[in-house]
């Protein structure tokens, strides 16, 4: 996946929210290389530094996923309860 194509896609699931994205390179003595990849959405979502742009969208769309999963458990609970 190419830069450009992870910002948008980013934007797109930051859902008009504040959004980054980070990508290193490093190269060790031997010529190999070392690829690191950072997601962040607004409010401490992040992917984590991980290898690539993949796995750093698994992650984070699985974070978001969850909080959307518990911010609408909350919703249901009554405020009686919730109080």
């Amino acid at each position: 996946m190419k830069f450009q194509d992870a910002k948008n896609r980013l934007k797109k699931l930051a859902n008009g929210k504040y959004h980054e994205v980070s990508f290193a390179l490093g190269e060790h003595s031997d010529g190999t290389l070392r690829t690191q990849v950072w997601l962040y959405v607004e409010k401490g979502h992040s992917s984590g530094f991980v290898r690539n742009f993949d796995i750093a969208f698994a992650q984070l769309e699985k974070e978001l996923e969850l909080t959307r999963n518990d911010e609408a458990h909350n919703e249901e609970i009554p405020q009686e309860v919730a109080a």
